[in-house]
């Protein structure tokens, strides 16, 4: 039970390196066929299309800037629903779309 008939992921990554660093840039694509709940499979979560995807910035010396963005094509996915019998259904989501700036840096070696 709970199990999607399909799941699948690809992903990608290219690098360019330049006399300012290195510029990365990744993709990432997941995919689940409706899935069945609650244990006696009488219902279904949707199916789910997930995209995420970052640039990054690795500047010389242990640093590196990235933008991202997170479920770039869908703002609300259900993860999972939990029956509660007569008062409905509890559902819950995975993150919302997510964009962000993050700063790393390495120190040491």
């Amino acid at each position: 039970p709970r199990l999607s008939e399909w799941t699948t992921n690809v992903g990608a990554v290219a690098r360019v390196p330049t006399g300012m660093g290195e510029f990365v840039v990744r993709g990432n694509y997941s995919y689940r066929s409706k899935a069945p709940y609650p244990d006696n499979n009488s219902r279904f979560l949707p199916a789910a299309n997930v995209v995420d995807a970052s640039v990054s910035w690795k500047i010389k010396d242990g640093l590196e800037l990235s933008v991202f963005g997170k479920n770039l094509l869908q703002d609300e996915l259900y993860t999972s629903y939990t029956a509660a019998g007569a008062f409905g259904d509890i559902a819950y989501f995975q993150n919302p779309r997510q964009f962000g700036l993050e700063l790393k840096a390495e120190f040491g070696n």
